[in-house]
């Protein structure tokens, strides 16, 4: 008989998954490359910083073009008492948006940094272990390229320890007495 799909009433809250103990592997620091996150926040904070500026100047714009006759004393006041919550709104808001900006950037710093890593044990010589990524991180698929790679690599290694030395072929080759034809 065909498993049934799991229904909502099977699900459990406390451990978010029907019946199984949910396993999240998620990562203890979040701002894990400073240069490439750091880059990526003050982009962020750029865009929103130019974002309220335009929206007050065509709001301003507007208020004069509707109100020609109004000083412009009479503006700025009228302007913050009907758009102070709005700029309250997103004062508030831009914190959420920068935390998920690094939270979603560690999505894909995360991985690059373990590859940094790999590579690095891979071109000193050193037993890299099979690199895994989380399970909501981006590019998955260069795990498994890496993990193909540093297999082949080890292959090679083996390959070469086990071919012989230059000088042990010329001994096994020919006698003492005959010298070795290049």
């Amino acid at each position: 008989m065909a498993e049934a799909w799991p229904c909502a009433q099977d699900f459990n809250i406390t451990t978010l998954s029907y019946g199984r103990p949910l396993k999240l592997f998620r990562r203890k620091q979040i701002f894990v490359d400073p240069q490439v996150q750091g880059a990526l926040l003050g982009r962020a904070i750029m865009y929103c910083l130019l974002c309220m500026f335009v929206v007050g100047i065509m709001t301003y714009c507007w208020e004069l073009f509707q109100h020609p006759e109004r000083p412009l004393t009479e503006v700025f006041p009228l302007l913050w008492q009907r758009y102070a919550p709005a700029l309250l709104g997103v004062v508030f808001l831009v914190p959420i948006i920068l935390y998920d900006v690094v939270c979603v950037s560690n999505r894909f710093v995360g991985p690059v940094m373990r590859l940094r890593r790999g590579m690095t044990q891979l071109v000193s010589g050193e037993q890299v272990g099979k690199l895994r990524f989380r399970r909501r991180d981006f590019w998955p698929e260069m795990a498994e390229t890496f993990n193909q790679l540093a297999a082949r690599v080890d292959r090679l290694d083996q390959l070469q320890e086990d071919l012989p030395e230059e000088g042990d072929m010329e001994e096994e080759c020919c006698p003492a007495n005959e010298p070795a034809i290049r």
